[in-house]
């Protein structure tokens, strides 16, 4: 989900089978400040920039079957009804403890890092950059950039940053193969002129 739909790790482990955040009739995932509850946390954007993240085909499917099989119990997408209770304990904790102390989103999942990297290994990715869950989120900005179809200002608000320049700094790198469409698309140019006279 944080690769197809470059989500935050905050944001992907918030996600509530609530019928807002993931909204099957438009196929597209809602993210939005959410207040907190008895039971729930509460969840803060970053950049305060609520949006909605289209959905491929694979993404509906794969949420469909995680829907389909979801315990009751647990509103949450992405936690088991096991680690719900760890956080809603969590969360009462944090309640009754009244230190002013907020709650972080890096609450909400234990260990992911460290499983995300043995199933990296295991599917034998090698590379010799620092594997992140972040760099999810940086390839689904870089591929979906370097295709050439999706404006950067459509890129920010896919992307829920504050401000274009940030997009343009760390997400929209240059590939060569977007050189070598740009030169493509000048030698077209050249040629329509060269028909018309030009």
């Amino acid at each position: 989900m944080m690769y197809w739909c470059g989500l935050r790790y905050g944001e992907a482990a918030h996600l509530l089978w609530d019928g807002q955040n993931i909204d099957f009739g438009n196929n597209q995932i809602n993210i939005y400040n959410s207040p907190p509850t008895k039971d729930i946390p509460p969840f803060n954007i970053k950049d305060y920039e609520a949006r909605s993240v289209p959905m491929n085909k694979w993404v509906v499917d794969i949420l469909t079957e995680l829907h389909a099989k979801a315990d009751e119990k647990c509103p949450f997408v992405f936690l088991s009804s096991k680690r719900y209770e760890i956080v809603k304990t969590r969360w009462h904790n944090l309640l009754k403890a009244k230190k002013g102390r907020d709650w972080e989103n890096r609450y909400m999942l234990n260990g992911v890092l460290r499983n995300f990297k043995s199933r990296c290994r295991a599917a034998g990715i090698k590379t010799n950059l620092k594997i992140t869950l972040h760099g999810l989120r940086k390839s689904w900005a870089t591929n979906l950039a370097n295709s050439g179809k999706v404006p950067a200002h459509t890129l920010k608000e896919l992307g829920g940053w504050s401000d274009i320049k940030i997009c343009e700094e760390f997400y929209l790198q240059s590939s060569d193969a977007n050189r070598e469409r740009a030169c493509e698309v000048l030698n077209a140019l050249a040629q329509s002129e060269e028909k018309v006279g030009v």
